[in-house]
């Protein structure tokens, strides 16, 4: 809103009409597109004020709009130090005075990559545009100059040549259609030779012979192919440096797996010795037992003994008398009774013996079957444990047969890059052909430059002589090349139409146009004469434009190639792709059937723990 409240104020008070595309909301968003609108020097006055007023601007496009050096440098000091990307000033007629404004702006704008200078003379003083070239090459964001058409001649060599050498951002520039000549584009091409980011150079038009050319243009396409193969190999050694990675990672993995499950079976191994420990404790103990039950047995056996001496020595005194035998059979009852009863206590303790012997002889069973269990646990994990060092060879032997077809895929990338390089040859010996071409266009372009030389005569004689009629219009009537093959009614029309515009210069050329009717006249038949050459000039254009068809057809079927190629790489690394998800899925399937070995292992040392407590439980009741 700022922007658009002081553009129309200061057209309002500098007098000029203002633009409706500035009021759209385009302008707005960092745009301005006045390609082909009339801005002259109030114009470009309204214009800076609106940009310092208003907020940023990125792309700024003011081709062909009868911008002079003056209104270039008031939009050049009104740009300092913006945030701008693209401008685009082509086609507007200003000279050299305008070089040191644009170079203000080349230093101060950091975020500048794009200058569209062509159609100027801004080449027409050596000093100005060799200032500009040294901020060119200063620039670190700057990436694309066109300067095509600019009068730039053989003095002006010295800053192109420093332009090239210095700069590290730009790699496109626009040369064509100047007055460089042979000298200097020899002396380009020497400083070409130090440059490895310029990837495009048009210097067509310039009178330098065809071995430079070709130089200049080998050394250009030796910069994009060593960008493209830096590019490609960059991203060739990252897959690979990713792939032997993560094969290095899995390595890691599994034997640091390895070796925690050796930990476990070494702990199994101390608990199955701690159960073996405890197995003997427990036939120690039921030896004690039983030979506590033999020493019972045996004082039972002692006891009978005696008691069957004593039923003896009672049947031999039982002849002696009845009162000895009913004494002896009273006392023979209370003895029996008492033994009768250690009897009793004594099978009593022989039954408990008995079921304590039972019980340790299940316990014994109990703690064999452990002892057992953990000895085929122990099988198991060490069966495990040889499954998983074959399991680990076998990953070793298909990281090899990993490798291999690595090896086997970089020598199918060398050849497919040798193949590349048989295409680039042929490309090479089709861009020979198609400077043959070149060459016999440039001489018909010789011959079209000749014309034009003749046609811009006649111009300037019909400017010359329109100059004299219309003084105050000169700076609104300059015409460009490409508007020469217009027709006088055309001339006439715009004449009108800028008559309406000025109206007392109307009444003027009223009153001077019975004066000057001869000159008018005399311009009718030079336009005539210049019809006749653009009709010369348009067979010769038609008969370029066949050439430049069958140039392009060439051109599609080396692209079509290259795409082949290109396609060829890509295959050649889905493939790689393909094998390293192969490979990552054999890593995740083992990393996964380990997983399951170490959970039902850590199950069955649960298991054994429990056990364990179990005995130890039992162990501490008996």
């Amino acid at each position: 809103a700022r922007f658009k409240e002081t553009y129309l104020a200061h057209c309002s008070q500098l007098g000029v009409d203002p633009i409706n595309v500035l009021l759209s909301d385009e302008s707005s968003c960092g745009v301005i597109r006045l390609s082909g609108q009339t801005l002259a020097s109030k114009g470009c006055r309204a214009l800076a004020a609106a940009l310092r007023a208003g907020g940023t601007v990125h792309h700024i496009e003011l081709c062909n709009s009868y911008i002079n050096d003056e209104g270039c440098v008031i939009l050049c000091e009104s740009l300092l130090g913006t945030a701008i990307e693209t401008l685009n000033l082509a086609r507007n007629n200003f000279g050299s005075d305008s070089a040191d404004a644009i170079s203000k702006v080349v230093r101060t704008c950091t975020n500048l990559k794009k200058l569209i200078l062509n159609w100027n003379s801004i080449g027409s003083r050596s000093n100005p545009f060799n200032n500009l070239c040294e901020s060119l090459s200063v620039s670190v964001s700057l990436q694309e100059i066109d300067l095509q058409n600019n009068k730039i001649g053989p003095d002006c060599t010295a800053g192109l040549c420093r332009l090239i050498e210095s700069s590290t951002s730009v790699v496109s520039i626009n040369l064509g259609w100047n007055r460089i000549g042979g000298a200097g584009g020899h002396q380009i091409a020497r400083t070409l030779s130090g440059n490895q980011t310029i990837t495009f150079l048009q210097l067509a038009g310039n009178d330098i012979d065809y071995n430079t050319l070709v130089t200049i243009d080998d050394k250009v396409q030796s910069n994009s192919g060593r960008k493209r193969e830096t590019e490609m190999s960059s991203i060739v050694l990252r897959q690979q440096r990713e792939f032997q990675q993560a094969l290095s990672d899995n390595a890691d993995r599994l034997k640091s797996e390895l070796e925690l499950r050796d930990a476990h079976v070494v702990a199994e191994r101390q608990r199955s010795l701690h159960l073996s420990d405890q197995y003997e404790q427990i036939a120690l103990e039921k030896q004690r037992l039983e030979t506590k039950l033999q020493s019972a047995q045996h004082d039972l056996s002692e006891t009978t003994n005696e008691l069957n001496k004593l039923k003896e020595d009672m049947r031999q005194t039982a002849s002696s008398s009845e009162d000895n035998i009913k004494a002896l059979q009273a006392a023979h009852a209370e003895e029996q009774s008492t033994w009768s009863l250690k009897v009793e206590d004594l099978q009593t303790q022989l039954h408990q013996l008995q079921q304590a012997n039972q019980t340790l002889c299940t316990q014994q069973k109990g703690a064999q079957a452990d002892i057992s269990n953990a000895n085929d646990e122990n099988k198991q994990l060490q069966d495990d444990k040889r499954s998983l060092t074959c399991e680990v060879q076998n990953f070793k032997s298909k990281e090899q047969e990993t490798q291999f077809k690595i090896k086997q895929l970089e020598s199918t990338i060398s050849r497919h890059k040798q193949e590349i390089e048989d295409h680039q040859q042929t490309i090479k010996n089709q861009q020979e052909r198609i400077k043959d071409l070149e060459d016999q266009f440039w001489a018909i372009d010789r011959k079209h430059a000749s014309a034009e030389s003749q046609l811009q005569h006649h111009q300037s004689e019909t400017e010359r002589k329109i100059s004299e009629v219309r003084a105050q219009c000169e700076a609104d009537k300059q015409a460009d090349l490409e508007r020469s093959h217009r027709k006088l009614k055309e001339l006439q029309d715009d004449v009108l139409t800028k008559d309406r515009l000025h109206d007392e210069l109307k009444q003027d050329m009223l009153r001077m146009g019975e004066r000057h009717q001869k000159t008018i006249d005399e311009i009718e038949e030079r336009g005539k004469k210049s019809k006749d050459l653009l009709v010369e000039r348009d067979l010769e254009i038609h008969r370029l434009t066949s050439l430049m068809a069958q140039i392009e057809s060439e051109k599609r079927r080396i692209e079509n190639e290259l795409r082949s190629a290109e396609s060829t790489r890509e295959n050649l690394t889905r493939e790689m792709e393909n094998n390293s998800r192969q490979t990552q899925g054999e890593l995740d399937r083992l990393t996964e059937r380990f997983t399951a070995d170490r959970m039902h292992l850590e199950m069955k040392v649960l298991q054994r723990d429990e056990k364990i407590q179990n005995l130890d439980s039992q162990n501490l009741e008996l």
